[in-house]
């Protein structure tokens, strides 16, 4: 769950313009090895996250990974064209879009309400999507135009604020030859955001929260409708709440995330809430 510093035109190289410049300036075994480790993992299916995956900082330092940084408010050199993710069915103003068609109506509309209660609340926004099949950041061609695409889209809300938005990545997707399944689920912060919720919830929420809902067990008992559903429903309860070190249990959740009242904090919550305050 961070933002991503990747290429404006390739998730996966793990380079900046000014390195391509100055050669010289890396060791050549440090740059393969980056780029090896990000082809890696854009073929195994991990950089279908929205966030940067594990690895050593100095690559994640170089950028890797997820343009959906786009989202956040940095250009992108791709340019929308034919075979692009046509949004003009959706109608203005949808925070969830499914193009994957994983979620019923009833499941996307119970979304779209508690993302309003949200933003109703709070300065926070709160996103869903899912590319169509085969349409996720695995699809290294036809990604960045996508983005560029959804980020048009969701710019043209008046409350639209790309420095506050949380981003759920629900790419259902299958894996090797047993087709294991790998988490549908994967969250994306933006920079300023992140600082701004430092103390109040713990940098590695939303990594446990996509964790927890999308190991495979879980979709296994839920399906992986249930599990985006359930994810998202958490998130946003963390935002509404304003503190959360932890994922919230799911009946508190779901509660807080449609617009019930706030519960009482806990002493370890309390005194998270104290520290950020103090540092105001």
């Amino acid at each position: 769950s961070r933002t991503m510093f990747g290429s404006a035109t390739h998730p996966c190289i793990p380079l900046s313009a000014r390195s391509l410049r100055a050669p010289r300036q890396e060791s050549r075994l440090r740059i393969f090895a980056g780029f090896a480790l990000c082809l890696a993992a854009c073929r195994a299916g991990e950089l279908g996250a929205f966030s940067v995956v594990s690895m050593p900082g100095w690559v994640a330092r170089r950028g890797v990974a997820g343009l959906l940084l786009s989202i956040f408010g940095q250009p992108l050199a791709a340019v929308a064209g034919p075979g692009d993710l046509d949004l003009s069915s959706l109608g203005a103003g949808r925070k969830v879009v499914d193009f994957a068609n994983v979620l019923s109506s009833s499941q996307e509309s119970a979304l779209e309400k508690a993302i309003c209660v949200l933003e109703e609340g709070t300065p926070y926004r709160f996103r869903v999507f899912s590319p169509p099949p085969g349409r996720g950041p695995e699809n290294t061609a036809q990604w960045p135009r996508d983005v560029k695409v959804l980020r048009e889209y969701w710019a043209e809300d008046a409350k639209w604020d790309p420095q506050s938005v949380v981003v759920l990545l629900a790419n259902p997707r299958f894996q090797g030859r047993g087709r294991t399944s790998s988490n549908p689920i994967s969250f994306s912060v933006a920079s300023k955001l992140t600082e701004r919720l430092q103390y109040r919830i713990a940098s590695d929420t939303f990594t446990k929260i996509g964790n927890k809902f999308g190991d495979s067990g879980y979709v296994a008992a839920v399906g992986e409708d249930g599990a985006i559903v359930a994810a998202a429903l958490n998130a946003i309860a963390c935002l509404r709440k304003g503190v959360c070190m932890q994922p919230l249990p799911e009946a508190e959740a779901e509660a807080l995330a449609m617009g019930g009242q706030m519960p009482s904090l806990t002493p370890d919550e309390a005194s998270a809430l104290s520290r950020a305050r103090a540092k105001k």
